[in-house]
């Protein structure tokens, strides 16, 4: 398919976030909350994204889609930490995940289970844009990341992102939340996307993701 901007698109626009934790993994909300709470802050999707177990399924309420999803990580022993977001998919419910600890091995088997795959603050996790740019089948990369800004001032990796570009690795870049409701570090509501859909369904949202049809803000 033909990329077409999302100003260009046919649709409506919609509001939300891509990686956000609940009680499943170190969040300090349920899943239900979690989504209830962004339905009631304007959002129009929200992805569960608990670490290492996939979460999401079934939770979507009349404003606010929930998006299934899980946050894989591991260390490699070429670039080191990783971090990466897989978003869809048809895993079973609370399915745990053992990581490869092999970065594009853990991306390749995210994608063969269906799952869209983006990579998870590179600044926050020290990896470099050589790293990044070498790997296959991740769709974008955090160019903004809520808690990492707020928690550890490492949220912004734009810089991470432009090198990954000058190297010829093609991914777009997504602001998110990465919430954990922890009470002394308020995280919720920082980053989103404005994506462009036909109509707001799991699918048509992850197409969209797909295609690059949304901008990043904060």
């Amino acid at each position: 398919m033909a990329h077409q901007a999302a100003f260009e698109a046919p649709g409506n626009w919609y509001r939300g976030n891509l990686h956000t934790h609940s009680t499943g993994s170190d969040g300090q909300r349920t899943p239900a909350e979690v989504v209830a709470w962004y339905e009631q802050s304007g959002y129009s999707f929200v992805a569960l994204t608990d670490h290492l177990r996939y979460a999401g399924a079934g939770l979507s309420r009349p404003g606010c889609i929930a998006i299934p999803g899980i946050e894989v990580h591991g260390i490699d022993p070429q670039s080191g930490m990783y971090h990466i977001v897989g978003l869809g998919g048809d895993m079973a419910p609370g399915a745990k995940w053992e990581p490869a600890h092999s970065l594009q091995a853990d991306v390749n088997a995210l994608r063969e289970r269906g799952l869209l795959v983006h990579l998870a603050h590179p600044y926050w996790s020290g990896q470099s844009a050589r790293d990044l740019a070498a790997v296959e089948g991740a769709h974008s990369v955090e160019v903004f990341n809520g808690v990492c800004e707020v928690g550890y001032a490492k949220g912004y990796s734009g810089q991470t992102w432009d090198n990954i570009l000058a190297a010829g690795s093609r991914l777009w870049g997504l602001a998110v939340d990465d919430a954990h409701w922890h009470p002394w570090r308020p995280d919720s509501g920082i980053a989103w996307i404005m994506l462009k859909a036909p109509e707001l369904t799991v699918e048509a949202v992850l197409e969209a993701v797909q295609l690059g049809r949304f901008y990043a803000s904060t």
